[in-house]
């Protein structure tokens, strides 16, 4: 059987550094920490989330900053998880998106830029961070791990732009990726590549600013029904056969008022 490390080696060094934005998972709930482990064949996905506060309004929307985390894992010998080509979060109604007042990013500022310029450059419109691991091949060299940055920041007509910044021997190099958060939806839609294999990943999403004198909050949520079910659903393809499929997830999680 072919393996994704006999594919990697075919693809090049732009390959494989473009193929850096396709590793991502976005995971919300409110209550703790939430937790479920996705067996398909060939991978595990393992995710985790937590909500800070933990405790809401039972009946009006307060600030929350949601913490992802997680991994994929191929189950097979020499087995790879599968490349992620796509991530929707459909908050549960008792959370929101809200981007009233707040700046925007364009991609084009982004560009060719270093981590601390992008964070700098954009700051304003800064509305998460992370970091991602990676495995990476080159041609004919043992597989090593990478340690990816990670950027959000809040994009016009109700785009998201996420920036990654890959480390050497990849490139380094600085890639960004659009999708759309509006109403209780959060999509990106990401590049194809191959070379680079996610492994695992922890980010932080949220943030609150004033706009006409109020008090506005990027992510928001309440407490009414005692328990929050978002659904996940990640949109994968087979590095080595481009076989296509996909796997939801919406584990309820218990929440509290106060």
């Amino acid at each position: 059987m072919q393996t994704w490390r006999s594919a990697g080696r075919r693809c090049g060094l732009g390959c494989l550094a473009l193929s850096a934005v396709v590793t991502l998972i976005v995971i919300s709930g409110v209550g703790g920490a939430a937790g479920a482990v996705i067996t398909e064949a060939g991978f595990n996905a393992d995710v985790k989330t937590t909500v800070a506060p933990s405790r809401l309004p039972a009946h009006e929307n307060a600030p929350v900053t949601v913490t992802a985390e997680g991994s994929i894992s191929g189950t097979e010998a020499e087995g790879y998880p599968p490349l992620l080509k796509a991530i929707t979060l459909s908050l549960d109604r008792q959370l929101s998106v809200d981007t009233a007042g707040l700046a925007v990013c364009k991609s084009t500022d982004l560009l060719r830029l270093a981590l601390a310029q992008a964070r700098e450059k954009c700051k304003a419109a800064l509305v998460g961070s992370g970091v991602m691991t990676e495995l990476f091949f080159g041609p004919e060299i043992p597989p090593r791990t990478l340690k990816d940055s990670v950027l959000f920041f809040n994009a016009a007509a109700a785009h998201l732009l996420m920036y990654v910044y890959v480390p050497s021997p990849a490139a380094p190099a600085a890639f960004v990726a659009t999708g759309t958060a509006h109403g209780r939806t959060l999509e990106l839609r990401l590049p194809s590549a191959v070379g680079l294999v996610f492994s695992s990943f922890r980010f932080h999403l949220g943030r609150t600013w004033r706009y006409k004198g109020e008090q506005h909050s990027y992510l928001s949520g309440r407490c009414s029904t005692g328990a929050i079910r978002d659904k996940i659903t990640l949109a994968l393809v087979d590095g080595s056969t481009g076989a296509k499929s996909s796997v939801s997830d919406a584990t309820p999680q218990r929440c509290s008022t106060g």
